[in-house]
C-alpha cells in the first residue's frame, strides 16, 4: 500500500488493502493489524 501511495496510484493502494484484509480473513481469521489499518486510513483520507 505504501509503495501504492508513494506513486500516487490509490485505486491500486486501496485494492492491496481488500486483498490483505481477504487473505487474513479466509486463512487465518484475523483482520489487519492497527499499522495496516492506520497506513489504509492514510490512503483514503488523502486528497
Amino acid at each position: 500500500m505504501r509503495a501504492y501511495q508513494e506513486l500516487g496510484c490509490r485505486a491500486e493502494a486501496v485494492q492491496a488493502y481488500q486483498r490483505c484484509r481477504q487473505i487474513l480473513s479466509l486463512s487465518l481469521d484475523i483482520q489487519p493489524g492497527n499499522a495496516t489499518e492506520a497506513l489504509y486510513r492514510q490512503v483514503i483520507d488523502a486528497p
